[in-house]
């Protein structure tokens, strides 16, 4: 699973084992999980409910499956199926092979959200092209459509093969294996409840299948492999939300969590991992005021709780996440160029002692497995994009800009 490595069965000193060594990827600690069985005992155990050896493992992302194999006790081989629920940690029967087998391979076919490239320093990286896209821009004054594309393996930057369906600036972005969803916004006139799928494969534009329930701006995103997540948001100048709307990548419908923020906001910064999601900062009211709450939503009840707070309050900032860590970059009001950082495995807070090249707010992050981009923002608005080093926090300007300067963008990556 995306957390623990499981091993099940095998062979023992006259015996064999109904045992489940269980290894925590995060910690490195091994854990048995099972009784042994002896050559005379084949209990049923909810793990892993029958002795046997060379059997054949598989997974995807919610079970794995321990196929075929030989028992001790009979001596013969056997094509029962066991599946092991990944969130439970139980077994049930899942099917027989076609035929009684032993020594089994097993493989699984897990789509990767990447595509195998290099970067400018010649590491291997897990996203080919980030998309930044919508933003407000003067002259002429106006929310935009503009997409820009960067080639995250040379850091060069061009305009999309297409634009968002409609103008807009203060719009949130989440994406899946093949689509970027790009969602709400302050338009022309007022706030809207467009999302736009940005197709990666041809970068074609078009209206998903659903809009938010409500027109806002200013929501914060994060996403997981099967669900995006725009919380909070404003209409107008004074009406805060705190609600919780979920796209379903597989369908594309729209919907409330059920579950809201402590407190309505607009404004923040999102980062994730696999297993939760971090609304930091933002604007609270009634009288709007910079926020360093840090709120958490596990992605598997998609329950809220409070984590530990930014060090310092901020608003319109940008977020990055590597493997092990989450980034907050800039904000203000006054201007930030600081970098903060949510450790995932101890959701302590820190201070990155490198800052961004310049100081600014409204803008928009996006990241491979490398580093973390940080485009536009600012009054005078930007068009330069600044990085960070994961592997050494340290950080730089980009080498190449937007093609156009703006504020209030959004931004995801492959």
């Amino acid at each position: 699973s995306a957390k623990f490595c499981y091993r099940a069965g095998g062979s023992m000193p006259w015996s064999y084992a109904c045992i489940v060594d269980r290894l925590d990827f995060t910690t490195e600690v091994v854990n048995q999980m099972g009784p042994q069985a002896s050559a005379s005992h084949n209990p049923t155990y909810p793990l892993y409910p029958s002795t046997r050896e060379s059997a054949g493992g598989m997974y995807n992302a919610s079970n794995g499956y321990f196929a075929g194999g030989r028992n001790y006790i009979y001596s013969t081989e056997i094509s029962s199926v066991t599946r092991m629920d990944f969130t439970t940690e139980t077994t049930s029967f899942s099917t027989n092979l076609p035929q009684k087998r032993t020594i089994v391979c097993g493989i699984s076919g897990i789509k990767k959200r990447s595509r195998s490239s290099s970067d400018i320093d010649g590491k291997s990286i897990s996203s080919t092209y980030g998309y930044f896209a919508g933003g407000f821009y003067n002259p002429p004054p106006g929310p935009k459509d503009t997409i820009d594309k960067i080639d995250l393996s040379t850091e060069t930057t061009s305009p999309a093969k297409n634009n968002l369906t409609q103008a807009r600036n203060a719009l949130v972005a989440v994406s899946s294996l093949n689509y970027g969803y790009f969602a709400g916004g302050d338009g022309p006139g007022d706030e809207v409840v467009t999302i736009d799928r940005l197709y990666f494969s041809s970068e074609t534009a078009s209206t998903a299948g659903n809009n938010l329930p409500q027109a806002k701006d200013g929501m914060t995103a994060v996403s997981n492999s099967n669900y995006g997540y725009f919380a909070g948001g404003i209409v107008g100048s004074s009406t805060y939300y705190d609600t919780i709307n979920r796209i379903d990548f597989a369908n594309e419908t729209v919907s409330l969590t059920g579950n809201n923020l402590p407190i309505a906001r607009r404004g923040g910064g999102g980062v994730f991992n696999v297993n939760y999601g971090y609304f930091a900062g933002g604007n609270t009211p009634p009288h709007p005021s910079n926020s360093e709450t840090v709120d958490r939503i596990d992605f598997s009840n998609e329950t809220i709780s409070p984590s530990n707070n930014l060090p310092q309050t901020n608003r319109f900032l940008a977020a990055v996440s590597s493997s092990n860590y989450g980034y907050f970059g800039g904000g203000g009001y006054p201007y930030k160029d600081a970098i903060d950082k949510i450790d995932f495995s101890s959701e302590t807070m820190g201070v990155v002692s490198n800052d961004l090249p310049q100081a600014r707010d409204g803008l928009a992050g996006l990241s491979n497995a490398n580093y973390g981009y940080f485009g536009g923002g600012g009054y005078p608005y930007k068009n330069t994009i600044d990085k960070i080093d994961f592997s050494s926090e340290t950080t730089d300007t980009a080498a190449n800009n937007l093609t156009q300067t703006r504020t209030q963008l959004s931004a995801v990556s492959t």
